[in-house]
């Protein structure tokens, strides 16, 4: 495997490890539409960056930055339709990029997936990729490499705080995917220097590399599997929510008071304002008896 296919390698984990930030994220979200986006994110930058590795960097990173603008509006008009936000996708851009923080900390969990909450887990998945496979294809730094894609997922497990369940798989995983990627960049890095030495000494030098990081990796696998569980169940404080430090945004007279579109309501009868659906089976509520005292009071006359 030459240089190039390790480093490309490598890019190809760090757009695994923006997905699986993604993935993460999407425990607070509902439906699979923020992880759909993420994941679009994730090979977007990376493709840019791999394929236009030979380019000069101050080339690729304005291509990079009008293709993350295209593909937000992309995001913004697919979740506008899918959450049925009506308006313009210039109009909706605009409001998304005013509120997109405020209301992404502000949302009711499950977050639907609208345009004001799906802006800036895009555009930060599409800056992580791009920064993680730059240093990984052009400066061949696994290392440094894997630093915004790890930035990307702790600032997902911020945002998710004590609101979604436990899912221990998903940093297992993230771990191996770091030593993977260590492995393979460190592989990549270390091949140039075997250029001067014979066919044999090469061959000799190229396996006790790989044994060496194979030995290496399953260490770091083995003492992750086992410290994981032992450190998950010595932790027993649950993690801060960032939301109740955020002010929610302003709302308009028209939303905190409802009973003023009633009239708007009224001018389109046809119009269906909410769905009730009621299960088969269900127990009604129980009717008071007015015969029967209050909590705390005498009978009704």
């Amino acid at each position: 495997m030459t240089v190039v296919l390790r480093r490309l390698a490598l890019a190809l984990v760090v757009a695994a490890l923006v997905v699986l930030s993604g993935l993460s994220l999407n425990r607070v979200y509902n439906g699979q539409l923020l992880v759909t986006l993420v994941a679009g994110a994730a090979a977007g930058s990376t493709l840019i960056s791999a394929l236009l590795r030979r380019l000069p960097a101050a080339v690729v990173a304005p291509l990079s930055v009008f293709a993350l603008a295209g593909y937000a509006l992309y995001g913004i008009a697919v979740s506008a339709e899918a959450a049925g936000v009506a308006g313009d996708v210039r109009t909706l851009a605009t409001d998304a990029a005013r509120n997109a923080l405020p209301r992404l900390l502000t949302a009711l969990i499950p977050a639907e997936p609208q345009p004001d909450t799906v802006l800036a887990p895009v555009v930060l998945a599409w800056l992580a990729g791009y920064a993680g496979t730059e240093l990984a294809v052009r400066a061949g730094r696994p290392a440094v490499a894997l630093l915004p894609p790890t930035l990307l997922y702790i600032g997902a497990l911020v945002l998710v705080g004590p609101n979604a369940e436990v899912a221990l798989w998903q940093p297992l995983l993230y771990a191996v995917l770091c030593a993977l990627g260590l492995v393979v960049g460190s592989a990549s890095t270390g091949a140039t220097g075997v250029r001067g030495l014979g066919p044999r000494q090469r061959t000799l030098l190229r396996v006790r590399t790989a044994s060496s990081l194979a030995v290496g990796l399953a260490a770091i696998l083995a003492l992750v599997a086992a410290l994981s569980p032992l450190v998950a169940g010595s932790v027993g404080q649950r993690p801060g929510d960032p939301r109740r430090y955020v002010q929610p945004p302003s709302l308009d007279v028209i939303d905190l008071n409802p009973l003023i579109r009633i009239s708007g309501w009224a001018a389109f009868p046809e119009q269906e304002l909410f769905h009730v659906e009621i299960l088969e089976g269900a127990a009604p509520a129980p009717t008071p008896d007015a015969n029967q005292p209050a909590a705390g009071g005498a009978p009704c006359d």
